[in-house]
């Protein structure tokens, strides 16, 4: 009988403590495993991504702090395309740093957003888009503001698959960034260059995401400001159906 005890104490240890090693083991696929922790309720322990509160996010990351400095009227578009980091999921009580401003992938959040643009989105939240086949368009808030609003409404006429979002921390000289899974396209202009970026799209958006064939939005939408409409169906299968 004793006997019987202690290997039913060892067993229920042994359980325990394989359950508990699983849940601190970055997940590569899948979301539902994240609902039994509750670790990204996409309302508490957000702010870990700014730096800040979780109900606000600081003016620094959406308005125009050092237009003098950062505006560039040196032309250029350049794309650039590499094999993106390794991408997992990190609960909120995580930090996610990575090691260039505009990341191409790597990891991220467990839930994924709510299609759109926003007042700030965090590139923990937009790599987990562009794992989906997402374009994340960032533009620098101190830009010509009719440069801003051709790129957003380029952005929305696209694909459904959005996010836009202003983003202060592109390289100098950068004012515009259109990025998906493994590249990015880079732009100080949007004007006469619109059928750039549109090319772009239709050779890298959705399809080199590797959950593409998750189209539905996810449940994070804090600073949703426009959500996405669908264009041709929820699956983005025409990009730029308008062009």
């Amino acid at each position: 009988m004793v006997v019987r005890i202690l290997l039913a104490i060892f067993l229920i240890s042994f359980s325990q403590a394989k359950s508990f090693a699983s849940l601190k083991e970055p997940k590569k696929h899948g979301h539902s495993q994240f609902a039994l922790v509750n670790c990204d309720d996409t309302k508490n322990g957000i702010g870990i991504d700014w730096d800040g509160e979780d109900d606000y996010i600081p003016l620094d990351k959406y308005n125009c702090m050092n237009r003098s400095s950062t505006v560039s009227k040196i032309p250029f578009v350049q794309e650039m395309c590499r094999t993106p980091p390794s991408g997992y999921h990190l609960c909120l009580y995580d930090e996610i740093n990575y090691p260039e401003s505009v990341p191409i992938g790597g990891p991220h959040r467990p839930v994924w957003v709510t299609y759109g643009e926003y007042i700030y989105m965090p590139p923990q939240r937009w790599v987990h888009a562009i794992e989906h086949g997402a374009a994340a368009f960032l533009f620098n808030p101190c830009a010509d503001s009719n440069e801003i609003e051709n790129f957003k409404k380029l952005a929305k006429n696209c694909l459904r698959r959005h996010v836009i979002t202003p983003f202060n921390h592109l390289p100098e000289g950068e004012l515009f960034n259109v990025v998906t899974f493994g590249c990015k396209l880079k732009l100080n202009a949007i004007i006469n260059n619109e059928n750039k970026i549109i090319d772009y799209l239709r050779r890298h958006a959705i399809k080199e995401g590797p959950e593409f064939h998750i189209a539905e939005d996810g449940d994070y939408k804090f600073g949703l400001l426009e959500k996405a409409k669908i264009l041709t169906d929820l699956a983005d299968s025409k990009i730029c159906p308008f062009n």
